[in-house]
This record gives C-alpha cells, structure tokens and sequence, in this order.
C-alpha cells in the first residue's frame, strides 16, 4: 500500500491525525473550530496559520466547514475518511507481509516483465503503482522483482486492466556462483532502510525516556511526529526475507513504537476529552 504522507508539521497533517487517533475510531468525524484551536495550542500553531491549514483542507475536500447555531464545524469528507483508511490499510499489509518477512526463503526470485505501447501509458503508471505497493523493485526497464509469489495478485490486476498480452510472469533462481545479495543491493537500499529505523528507534527511546515528564498537551506532537515518521518507512519497506537481510532494527522499531504509543495515546486522549466538554 503506497502511503501519501504530507508535511509533518502542516495543519492538515495535524487535523487528520486527530481524526484518525482520536475521534474516527470512535465513530466521530466532526470538531468544533474553537476545539481546533485549542488542540492546536499543543502544536503551538497560531490562530492564523491554523486557519490558512483549515482553508486548505476545505480546498481539498478533506473537510468540510458548515454551522450549527452560528458555531463553525469541520466534519471530515469521504475523501478524507479515505486518508485515514489508506493509513489502517498500510499497517494491515505490513503486518501481513511480516508473516511472510519471517518464513523459510526458498531463494527464488519472482519477476514481471511488461512492454507497453504508448497507447497504454495510464495502464502502465497503474500496474507500477500497484507493483510497489506489493513491494517490488525495479532489477531494469520494465523488469521488477521480489522475493515473494504475488502472481495470483498480480494476475488478478492485469486481468482488470486487461493488459494481458503485454505482461509476463517469470520465477528464476540465480546461478549457484552468483549470490543472491547482488541482486537485493542492486534493487532497493537496504542499508538506507536500516539506518531510517535505527534512527527511529533512537527518537523512540528518548520519547519514551522522559514520558513521565510529559504533560497532557506534550503527548500529541509527539506521536504525530513519530508516528508520520514509522507510518513512512513501513509504508516504503519492501519487507525483504529476514534471511536476505540478517539482524534486522524493524522488529525492534515497532514494538518500541507500539509501546510508546499504547502509554501516550491515553493521556492524550484525556487531554482532547477535556477540551471537546469546555
């Protein structure tokens, strides 16, 4: 699932963010403009800019603004309950491909080679955005690659887009002289992906090292930030077999993260609860 993630510190970033810890669960999807204004003090966002983001967010059919008894609402669209999906979404397929990151690797590699006229070009740019949403890469021009069987998947996909005579499925193993690492480090950056999480976990760690010292407000930033930042690197992870990739910081970044985030997102809750009765 590829994940649109805006700006970390935008005030759309933040409404939705509301709305998708705090309120939709919950079978709410409207605030009034005077509760946005004070969530918003823990953003330390003034009364301008939150109303620019606001406007924005109108703009974009994420939220619409009506009234009820002269008082200003903003109630989330069906565009915008789609954000919030698209974000349960990702982490439902990342903890699907989990399961499949930690099983026995049969080290066959499985590929989609395509050739499209420019006729099919829409065809095309959908069947690569769906090829990475599975977590393929590209070994070259109109070749991607993975180390997992998605060909029911992928078949389904092309059969929709009735572009079957212009794709074709291989599976193949490398040469026994030819290892396997060279065609993982040539295709996606496994290093870099390692280094994001162990970034992360260290940011983790000092949240949670001083959460005791936090107050109510201070909990919000800090889980939008940190959770913008996981909900990325997991949306963009290939999710490679543990066998190609060795010791591996994902593991550790998510328990931290979820643990975290089960200890904050309580106090932040109560923190928005007493808001909304003012």
């Amino acid at each position: 699932m590829k994940l649109t993630i805006r700006k970390k510190d935008s005030v759309t970033s933040i409404l939705l963010f509301i709305f998708n810890i705090y309120f939709f669960p919950k079978g709410h999807n409207s605030i009034r403009l005077k509760s946005v204004f004070k969530v918003f003090e823990a953003f330390e966002k003034n009364e301008t800019a939150i109303r620019m983001g606001l406007s924005r967010a109108v703009q974009n059919q994420l939220v619409s603004r009506t009234k009820d008894q002269g008082e200003v609402i903003y109630q989330l669209t069906e565009i915008g309950k789609s954000m919030i999906y698209n974000w349960w979404a990702t982490i439902k397929d990342y903890r699907a491909k989990l399961s499949l990151q930690k099983q026995p690797w049969d080290r066959v590699w499985h590929l989609v080679i395509f050739s499209f006229p420019n006729a099919k070009q829409n065809e095309r740019d959908e069947l690569t955005k769906f090829l990475q949403s599975l977590g393929y890469g590209i070994l070259n021009k109109g070749v991607w690659i993975s180390p997992y069987d998605f060909s029911k998947e992928i078949s389904q996909k092309v059969g929709s887009l009735q572009i079957s005579e212009y794709i074709h499925l291989l599976s193949a193993q490398p040469e026994k002289e030819q290892k396997s690492s060279s065609i993982e480090s040539s295709v996606w950056e496994i290093s870099l992906f390692r280094q994001r999480y162990e970034a992360l976990i260290i940011k983790i760690d000092l949240a949670q090292g001083k959460a005791e010292k936090l107050t109510a407000a201070q909990t919000l930033p800090i889980l939008h930030e940190l959770g913008l930042e996981f909900m990325k690197v997991i949306s963009e992870d290939p999710l490679l077999p543990l066998e190609i990739l060795g010791s591996w910081p994902a593991m550790d970044c998510v328990k931290k993260f979820m643990t975290l985030r089960e200890r904050l997102i309580p106090i932040g809750e109560a923190f928005i609860e007493e808001i909304l009765t003012q």
